[in-house]
């Protein structure tokens, strides 16, 4: 049985960023249609882990979508950890199919 995709998904994360989190922006990902858009807001997160943002970085490259991806609540120096990475956040924001 195929599942179903959806055209925009607003993944809301607390508490800790680690891995397990990783997994769940990994799964969102999956279930957002191409052309589809797909929001993580970090704002409530309130400590994100090495691990974690390396992780966000290697998801976010290996998604390879045609998807537009926004990240939001995190701070200068995180987006400049994931651009360090070679992930350019204003580019996935601007995705389209």
């Amino acid at each position: 049985m195929a599942t179903a995709q959806l055209q925009e998904l607003l993944l809301q994360l607390d508490g800790v960023f680690d891995l397990a989190s990783v997994e769940r922006v990994r799964e969102a990902l999956a279930v957002v249609a191409t052309g589809g858009a797909l929001r993580i807001d970090l704002s409530h997160v309130r400590e994100l882990q090495d691990a974690g943002l390396a992780g966000l970085a290697r998801v976010l490259r290996r998604s390879g979508r045609a998807a537009k991806v926004v990240v939001c609540g995190l701070s200068q120096h995180q987006v400049r950890i994931l651009r360090y990475l070679g992930i350019d956040l204003a580019a996935l924001a601007a995705r389209s199919a």
